[in-house]
């Protein structure tokens, strides 16, 4: 296989996207369990698959829309590289092979999750985005969802004070980090006719919503700490700390500082959620 195909295949999954829902997932399993063990690969390897095909099926669904925008234009479907009869071939392998491995190891509720996700996610979040910016509301629940299936599949209860955190950290975060993405690209957005926060709020009323999304999503994760997830004051304290620098340098860039860069924002909020998933992996396995 030529490089170039290589990298197609990897942009049509959305690789790095797949992988990071199926991190969160991991999280929530490692969380439970308390350790890294051979009976997660299957139901991580049918998370990715989820996620792969919900991807292929949503770029599928945002062919036309994706040619519009500089950022996209150059995804596989748009770009020619691969037919979409062929991509949805690709999506429904994946969506089977990730239901065979829920199955086979009788993972019901993570696989039922899974499902309903991906209905959620390509049925109703990715025809609303065309109408309205707040589908992002209903949208962040699909950030969420993976945490629960992590959970059930370690043999969790899903209404457990724990996952139920986690999963409100989760959709806290998607709603600053989709509007900060929207904010670096607005001028594409708007060429292709998707609808945009600064559609309705003023640029500086925009920055006021995601610091508080971001406080919001600060709050959940102190209360993890709080909520038995942590039994070091090492991790508390390290958690504080990231809240704040988090906190701080958004204040400071959105209404300090004469330059400000959405962009570095964005990576700032993407590395703080992989960090405190990391960190509270890092407690599970150590207590």
């Amino acid at each position: 296989m030529q490089l170039s195909s290589i990298r197609s295949f990897l942009t049509l999954i959305r690789v790095t996207l797949s992988l990071a829902v199926t991190f969160s997932a991991f999280a929530a399993y490692i969380i439970y369990t308390g350790k890294i063990c051979v009976a997660c690969i299957a139901p991580m390897t049918a998370v990715f698959f989820l996620a792969a095909g919900a991807s292929i099926l949503n770029q599928i669904q945002e062919r036309k829309v994706d040619s519009l925008m500089e950022r996209t234009k150059n995804r596989p479907i748009p770009s020619g590289k691969i037919k979409p009869a062929a991509a949805l071939a690709v999506s429904i392998f994946f969506f089977v092979a990730g239901i065979f491995l829920f199955a086979q190891n009788k993972l019901w509720i993570p696989l039922m999750l899974g499902a309903g996700n991906v209905a959620w996610y390509n049925g109703v979040y990715t025809t609303l985005k065309m109408k309205t910016t707040f589908a992002l509301i209903p949208g962040a629940l699909t950030g969420a969802v993976p945490i629960f299936m992590g959970w059930s599949a370690a043999g969790g209860y899903i209404l457990d004070p724990e996952p139920v955190f986690l999963g409100l950290f989760m959709f806290f975060w998607q709603i600053p980090h989709f509007w900060l993405l929207m904010l670096t690209h607005a001028t594409e957005y708007k060429t292709a006719g998707i609808p945009a926060i600064t559609d309705h709020f003023s640029s500086f009323q925009v920055k006021r919503m995601i610091l508080l999304w971001l406080a919001a999503a600060s709050v959940t994760s102190l209360m993890m700490v709080t909520r038995g997830f942590s039994h070091h004051l090492l991790l508390a304290g390290l958690i504080l700390f990231l809240n704040m620098m988090l906190l701080i340098i958004t204040i400071y860039r959105f209404f300090i500082a004469s330059f400000h860069s959405v962009k570095l924002l964005y990576i700032l909020v993407n590395c703080f959620l992989f960090i405190i998933l990391l960190l509270l992996i890092c407690e599970s396995l150590v207590s």
